[in-house]
């Protein structure tokens, strides 16, 4: 029967496990797919499992990156802020002494 198919077009979990399984590019003869079980050659689940390593090793870089430069956008703009702050109030007082020695 059709089990918890996901993918709203009725396959079944057996259809979904074979497609999984092309998608990882495995060899034919590297797996066997059971009524319930995918049976795995020697060797085959390390490597899935070390493509499943490498790829969330990507995904944490990516999402490591982005909060870095996130902060990093926000100190720059911080420390902007606070430059032309400064350099607004260094003005006036030139400018006042200026004034005052033109006075």
């Amino acid at each position: 029967g059709e089990e918890g198919g996901h993918s709203g077009q009725g396959s079944t979990a057996r259809e979904e496990a074979a497609e999984l399984l092309q998608l990882l590019q495995l060899a034919p003869d590297d797996y066997m797919l059971g009524k319930t079980v995918v049976f795995l050659r020697s060797g085959v689940l390390a490597r899935c499992e070390a493509a499943r390593a490498r790829h969330l090793s990507k995904c944490f870089a990516t999402v490591q990156a982005r909060t870095r430069g996130r902060s990093a956008r926000r100190n720059f703009h911080s420390v902007r802020s606070s430059a032309v702050l400064l350099q607004q109030t260094l003005r006036r007082r030139v400018k006042r002494r200026e004034a005052a020695r033109l006075a």
